[in-house]
Order: C-alpha cells, then structure tokens, then sequence
C-alpha cells in the first residue's frame, strides 16, 4: 500500500574536506579543498526531502543485525574462555561438572542468538530482494528520461479498517545537514581515516555521528582550471548514490559549486519526477511570464515541466501583471495542474477620507503618504493593485492602523476609514482594571447576598412552622435579602458592561477597514468639514476681536484729570444720543 508518513528523524548529509592532488601545493587549492564543500551544501535546494529506497533500509536493518552479532560473537568468545578457565581449577568432580553444565548452557544461549540473528539476515536480504529489483529497473527507466509512476497496489478497505498497515508505509525524510551547519566538516578519528569508505571503522563512525549521506570528492588543477569530482556514500552500507563532476576556473568556485548542487539535488532527494502543467489566465498574461521555481527562473515554458516532487515554491510574473507566490508539497501524484489567474497591477491614485478629522501624517506600506492639516480632509495614496496597510501618526505622537483590500484597489476610488489615534495600551489597560475592580465587586457583594438569602430562607421556614422565629425578623431579614440580591444584580449589570467594554478595546489593535463611498457620503463628509472650517474660522475672528480689545484697552499715555472727564463727559452725551436715536 503506497502510504506516505513523515517522520521525526531526518536524512542527515555532511561533507569532508576534499582532497586535492597536483605537483606544487598551492595554498589557495587547499582553501579551496575546504571552502567547496561547504558551498555545495549551501547551493543545496531548501525543503529537500528524501524517500529512502530498499537498498538503504536493508543496509540499515543489516547494519543493525551485524553490529548485535559481533556483540553476540564477543560474548560468545568471552564465555567460552571462561569455560576453559573451569578446567584449570582444582573443583571436585560433581562441582565440576555442575559449572560446566551452567556455562555450556550460557554459550548454548549464545549460539542460538547468534543462529537467529543469521536467520534474521537471510530473512531481511531476501525481504528486499524483491523491491531492490524493482528500484534498479525504477532508476534504469529514469536514467532513460522517463516519468515513472508509482505502483498502486489494489486497496482492500476493509482489512485497512480492521488491522494496522503502519509497516507498509513509505517513509519520507526532511534533508538535513551535520550539526545544522553547512560550514561543519565531518571530520572522521585516526582510526576510522585510515581506512576505506566501506571499512567497518570509517561506517560505524558516520552511523555514531548520526550521518545518512557523506559528500567527498577531490580537487585537480591544471593551469587556472580545477576539476571536482565529487561522489555522495550513504550509511550505513557506505555506498554511491550521487556522483558528478565539473570543470571551471578556480576563481570562480560559486559556479562550480552551483552547477554540482544541481547535479546532485535529484539524486539526493531520490524521488519521482512530477510533470506540472500550467493554465495561466488572461492570455495576455503568458506572452512574456516569468515562472520561477526555487529561485530558479524560467521563461517561454511551454508544455509540461518536469521537476522533482517535493515541496517547491512557485511564482508567476509578468510585466503590468501582479506577482504571485506559493509553496505546495508535489507529491503523491505523477501530474499537477496549476491555475494562476493573474491580476493587471493598478498604478495609479485614490482618495482616502477619514470619518473623524486629526491633523498628523499617513503612511501606506512604510512609505509616506500624505499629510492632514486643519484645512486638509482628504489624502490621496499611490496604488499598484496590491492590499494596503496603512499608518497614522497625529501631532500629538498617538498612532492608528487601517488596512485597504485588494478589491478596492482601483483608479480615483473614494475611500472612508474610520480611525482614531490614541494610546492603545494604555486604554485596554484601563478597561482592563475596571474589569477586574468591577468582577471583585461582583464576588465581595455575593457573600452577604447569600447569607442574607440563607438566613432569610431560614427564617421564613421558621416562622412558617413556629419554630420561634417572629414575623418581623423574618420580615426583616427578606427585605435585606432582597437589597442585597439587588445590589448584586447591578453590580453583575456593570460587570457584564464594563467587559463589554474591554473586548472591544481588544479590537481597538486591529486595523480599521476601508470601504468605498459614495459621491452622496463624499457631500456629507465635505459639508461636514467646511462646518468644521467655519467654526474654525469663527474661533479665530473671535481670537483677534479679542487681541484687539486688549490692545485697544491698554493705556497710551498718561492723561490729565480734567481731560479724563471731558473726554467722559462726551462719551455720555454720545450714549444719550444714541438712545434718543433708538427710541
């Protein structure tokens, strides 16, 4: 059953320092023997992930088995000496044979865990047998450039249902690198070097380290071209499954390390190619689009496109035309169809007015917008088609977020937003303690309302059965009862409001959506706004009429006595005057 299940631990590849061969050593050469490893792993395609095959699994398994039976072995080896050492000693013969009979029955234990363990690894060979096969003519038929589909195997649902088929399963492994750094050189003990790729030594000490794939390779110069050679062990098993080889200049290691990574990312990952067909909409669209794919860019594609399945990231570009990304995991399937419906980028400017007035500036996606004065209402904002979230900061350092959809994005759009710039964290705070304060006062006014319903429930049932209670007392103790019930369920009343309250200043952090408007609410807002102007400039009138009588009641000079009365005089005979006048 072609099952794909993830699990925890990776598919981990290092890399050893290259070795390089020529007649004079060149410092430079032996920088190079360390620096390009480490490039090729850089040059390695993110989100990489590995289906291992049968011939890896049976590695593991035999790796597994064969290190339990040289234990087995060294046990057996040791029991058997012990054994030996029995006869040297002075026992007597019934003692003898006693200890001889308990070890024999050790080495026999031994022997039979050492036969089962051999049975065990005919039993694996043979297991993978089968599937090895299947993958040589698998990787015979992809080296011949065909699109292998998995084999589907018929699907009985019911036995899925009642039993558990987990082992079937296929495992995919993430790709990771030695100790999380592609800078990291595995770097093998004097024991382990001394050997081959394929000795016991060298394999234990990249199975200890934890290490699925192990990049080498060697480093030839002739004149100012270098040649690289590289081949990828996997362990255990410690066998090829990756080589490739490039010439360049050794100025430039970045290419060559580019052009092996390529080389080497379908191998590692090891998985069927998937063929993408695209469907890009409006056609104009497709005449000069841009497909990239990890970072790589493409251009006139036509047709299906190969690639690797995995997880790959997609963009679609073309000129006048927004940009559009995603991430998708292809796998699963040999065809993909992918639709892109691309969207003409606006370019171009609308109006934004806001519902409440306040001098400060705005800003859309970072940048500068425009600027609200006293006599200002309105800003205009650059568009390009893309979603808009907006920023303002008012004279006084307060700030406010609106956001503008895609949707709206369009040519001298009018726009209204509803902002208002204050300090957020100041007032969910606030809200926030006259929750609180409010629920307190909800608990403390709870103990008395009970007790006075207790002793209220009480006393009724006594003086309903004459047990000494008085009509007054129980009277008395109803009516507290209810005074306390009341003062709870107004104080429940202000708890209920004052949360209320506190979650919509939560709210308060979220951007105010734009939305279109009108050229009717357009009137109103700018009726509005020259009401706001002339009230403005009333305020200001009354400023000056006001500066004015002060400057005008300031004394210019010192006066006599007697002209101070004159000129008092005539401003009498002028008030008369003017009341005659009036009547």
């Amino acid at each position: 059953m072609s099952v794909f299940s993830a699990e925890a631990d990776s598919w981990i590849l290092a890399a050893e320092k290259f070795s390089f061969s020529q007649r004079t050593v060149d410092p430079a050469i032996q920088a190079a023997s360390t620096s390009l490893p480490s490039l090729v792993l850089e040059q390695i395609a993110e989100n990489l992930e590995r289906m291992p095959r049968a011939q890896e699994q049976q590695d593991s398994e035999l790796y597994t088995l064969k290190t339990q039976r040289l234990s087995l072995f060294m046990q057996l080896s040791k029991e058997v000496k012990t054994r030996d050492s029995i006869l040297l000693e002075s026992y007597s013969p019934s003692r003898l044979k006693f200890k001889l009979k308990a070890q024999d029955k050790k080495i026999e234990n031994l022997k039979k865990q050492v036969r089962e363990n051999l049975e065990k690894t005919r039993a694996v060979r043979q297991k993978y047998s089968e599937s090895i096969a299947a993958d040589e003519e698998r990787e015979r038929r992809l080296e011949a450039g065909e699109v292998v589909e998995e084999e589907k195997e018929q699907k009985n649902f019911l036995m899925d249902l009642l039993f558990d088929r987990q082992d079937e399963a296929r495992i995919i492994k993430k790709v990771a690198f030695y100790k999380n750094d592609v800078t990291s050189l595995f770097e093998a003990d004097k024991a382990a070097s001394s050997g081959d790729y394929s000795s016991f030594a060298f394999e234990k000490a990249c199975v200890d380290a934890k290490i699925s794939g192990l990049l080498t390779g060697s480093v030839t110069v002739y004149g100012s071209y270098i040649s690289v050679a590289v081949n990828i062990y996997s362990f255990p098993g410690a066998k090829i499954i990756a080589s490739a080889m490039e010439v360049g200049d050794k100025d430039d290691l970045k290419s060559i390390a580019i052009a092996l990574a390529r080389l080497l990312t379908p191998k590692i990952a090891d998985s069927m190619p998937v063929e993408l067909e695209f469907e890009i909409e409006p056609e104009e669209a497709r005449k000069n689009l841009q497909i990239t794919v990890d970072d790589v860019v493409f251009k006139n594609v036509e047709g299906l496109f190969r690639m690797q399945s995995g997880v790959h990231r997609i963009m679609f570009s073309a000129p006048g035309y927004n940009s559009i990304a995603t991430s998708f995991a292809f796998r699963g399937n040999r065809k993909f169809h992918v639709k892109a419906d691309m969207v003409k980028s606006e370019n171009g400017t609308a109006n934004l007015y806001f519902r409440k007035h306040f001098p400060g500036d705005i800003f859309a996606n970072g940048k500068l917008a425009g600027a609200l004065t006293e006599e200002e209402f309105s800003s205009r904002i650059i568009i390009d088609g893309h979603a808009i979230l907006g920023h303002c900061i008012d004279e006084n350092g307060e700030t406010a977020d609106f956001f503008i959809p895609e949707k709206y994005m369009t040519e001298d759009r009018d726009l209204l937003v509803q902002v208002k710039a204050f300090n957020r964290s100041d007032y969910i705070e606030k809200r926030r303690k006259m929750m609180y304060i409010s629920y307190s006062a909800l608990i403390v006014s709870l103990m008395p309302t009970f007790y006075c319903y207790g002793n209220s429930y009480a006393a009724s049932r006594g003086y309903n059965y004459d047990l000494g209670i008085s009509r007054d007392d129980a009277i008395a103790w109803q009516n507290a009862s209810n005074i306390c019930t009341g003062v709870s369920v107004a104080i429940g009343a202000w708890w209920i409001y004052e949360l209320v309250r506190y979650l919509q200043s939560a709210n308060t952090v979220l951007p105010a959506s734009a939305r279109p408007v009108n050229e009717r609410k357009i009137a109103k807002v700018k009726v509005r706004e020259e009401k706001r102007m002339e009230a403005l400039r009333r305020k200001e009138q009354k400023k000056l009429v006001k500066a004015a009588d002060k400057k005008s009641a300031a004394p210019e000079s010192v006066k006599e006595p007697g002209e101070e009365a004159a000129e008092s005089a005539g401003e009498n005979v002028e008030q008369n005057k003017e009341v005659k006048n009036n009547g």
